[in-house]
């Protein structure tokens, strides 16, 4: 687990890390997305449907695997202040209900900003319990300097 707080000054491009632990998604919060955001797809939620669909059981919804993983890189305690920024979204896989997902990251970019903060650019690899890359995207976060 990383050490907090981290600033713009102590990390580099090139810098990796990981989520620790991983993040079992549950039929209950795929239920509980559903309702929250109105998308009753019946890949989401019916499991006969599912199970003549192409994934042949029910998977999660896309939109609430990229907001687990946003939730999931404030665990880090990474950094001291930020504002995020959601960039780039390259892949998506489907995730089953019960798949287990942490994150491999890598700063790709920072740049200073002049004025008491600095923008990295973070690639953020979500993979599943079989090593499976489930969410490839990047996400900008506005983080403090030191002085």
């Amino acid at each position: 687990m990383l050490q907090a707080p981290l600033y713009f000054e102590d990390v580099e491009v090139g810098y990796k890390f990981q989520t620790p632990g991983g993040r079992t998604i549950t039929n209950a919060e795929v239920v509980n997305f559903a309702q929250i955001t109105g998308d009753y797809n019946l890949v989401h939620l019916d499991h006969e449907f599912a199970k003549t669909g192409m994934y042949g059981e029910n998977i999660a919804h896309g939109a609430l695997t990229l907001t687990l993983a946003g939730g999931m890189l404030k665990r880090t305690e990474f950094w001291s202040a930020t504002a995020e920024t959601l960039g780039d979204l390259t892949g998506f896989k489907h995730v089953k209900f019960n798949s287990t997902i942490h994150l491999e990251c890598e700063i790709t970019d920072k740049t200073d900003n002049g004025d008491g903060t600095g923008t990295i650019e973070l690639a953020v690899h979500g993979i599943d319990q079989d090593g499976t890359l489930v969410l490839d995207n990047v996400r900008y976060y506005n983080i403090a300097k030191k002085n």
